[in-house]
């Protein structure tokens, strides 16, 4: 039976570490081109992810295509987001001084007095003099967090470029699309994955490009061929799809929790291609790669040497210079604060990753994340460091209220205000060290 159905029964494991040759790992548009949308540490995390899969990557011609007709309006879209956001925070700073005058005007009407007026007037000036320097200085720094997550949106296209040479596949030709799409017309009016979910969207609208046209609600569908084909041609037995398309045509779900990529696609990749299916989203993606530490990185993580006969033991985070000694069977703050900045970006990977495969929180989910909280908060509190308490203390409220998905938002919303703050002050203890040591 498990033979026969063989898509209902393959169960994956994966060593994203070690992966062989007959494993191809694809990569969607929309990964490509959400990589501007992220953090700067998940941006990060994301390349560094793609480069350690590199001998298994190969990206379809029209995966490539649409990320490079679309990449500079996300990149310039992402650019003009703060330009953006701060008007529309001036303009309700407008808005407040101006209802604020008119509430005040109102009130100056019912009061006889000869000097009213001029009282009324030094009022709203007094206002404005202190309002508009609290709201640049106190306010603004504190709304432009959000932007620091994100920091300067570079164009990365070059450093995708580097790491896709040679593994895009072949321009298609005109005779195969059309082909595909007379197929889609039958697929899509039997609901057949993937692509359905277009065929209203993006019904009508035709993409033009070199000597080939197709129409965009079959993108998908032409996507997925050209998969196929290059498997088979490979000889490849594992084929792992990422990609943040969660629509129905792609993505199986029950009650809200993602199962795994359609069976009815399972059972085409094996018919087509003899090929064992498995689609990850970009969280989990850079979760079971990014996030795994190579043997090279722990040594650089956890290194030993011998000094004055002491043994001494060197912590690294993040840069080499992000550094701190203590002797071995001494514990302090610092290894603390090191150990509980991994955890966090761990536990994050983990909690982003939960999201994508829930829209509502279910008992198993909840069990997670409250443990994942627990673990947290206790780890945090081991840093005894003043400006972790505030966080820890929200951390241990949320967990007593882990019933809906945004829960878990607000959970990570924490865990990025720890890592940024233990990383600041990672900075700092280093460059202070860095200064010791040249005086």
């Amino acid at each position: 039976m498990k033979e026969l159905f063989r898509e209902f029964y393959f169960k994956p494991s994966i060593d994203f570490e070690n992966l062989d040759s007959k494993t191809l790992v694809v990569l969607d548009t929309n990964v490509l081109l959400n990589i501007f949308r992220y953090s700067i540490e998940s941006r990060k995390l994301l390349i560094s992810s793609i480069e350690k899969i590199a001998n298994n990557l190969w990206v379809p011609y029209l995966v490539a295509l649409e990320y490079n007709l679309h990449r500079q309006s996300i990149v310039h879209t992402m650019r003009n987001q703060k330009e953006k956001f701060e008007n529309e925070q001036n303009q309700v700073s407008n808005q407040f001084l101006e209802s604020l005058n008119t509430a005040l005007d109102d009130v100056g009407q019912n009061i006889k007095s000869t000097d009213e007026n001029d009282v009324r007037q030094n009022i709203k000036e007094e206002i404005a003099k202190i309002f508009d320097p609290f709201l640049k200085n106190t306010i603004a720094p504190i709304l432009n967090k959000e932007f620091d997550l994100i920091g300067e949106v570079e164009d990365q296209s070059d450093i995708l470029a580097d790491i896709l040479e040679n593994k895009i596949g072949k321009s298609p030709s005109q005779d195969w699309i059309d082909e595909i799409q007379k197929e889609g017309k039958i697929r899509y009016e039997l609901l057949c994955p993937p692509g359905y979910k277009d065929d209203k969207d993006k019904d009508g609208k035709i993409r033009k490009y070199g000597n080939f046209s197709y129409e965009t609600k079959y993108a998908d569908l032409l996507i997925w061929n050209s998969i196929l084909e290059h498997a088979k041609e490979g000889k490849y037995e594992t084929l792992i799809f990422v990609s943040d398309d969660v629509k129905e045509d792609w993505i199986f779900k029950v009650n809200g929790k993602t199962i795994g990529a359609r069976v009815e696609l399972k059972k085409e990749a094996i018919e087509v291609a003899d090929v064992d299916l498995i689609i990850h989203n970009t969280n989990s993606f850079v979760y079971k790669v990014g996030l795994s530490k190579t043997k090279e990185e722990i040594a650089k993580t956890s290194n030993k040497d011998k000094t004055n006969n002491n043994d001494i033991f060197i912590v690294n985070e993040v840069k080499p210079k992000e550094r701190w000694i203590r002797k071995s069977g001494e514990m302090n703050s610092i290894d603390y604060l090191d150990h509980a900045l991994r955890m966090a970006n761990r536990e994050k990977a983990k909690m982003l990753s939960l999201k994508f495969e829930t829209d509502k929180v279910i008992s198993d989910e909840k069990d997670a994340t409250v443990r994942s909280m627990n673990k947290m908060s206790f780890y945090l509190s081991r840093v005894e460091m003043p400006f972790l308490n505030r966080i820890i203390a929200d951390i241990n409220y949320l967990s007593i209220n882990v019933d809906n998905i945004e829960a878990i938002d607000k959970y990570i919303f924490l865990l990025d205000k720890a890592i940024h703050y233990m990383r600041n002050y990672m900075e700092r203890e280093s460059y202070r060290l860095d200064m010791n040591e040249k005086w």
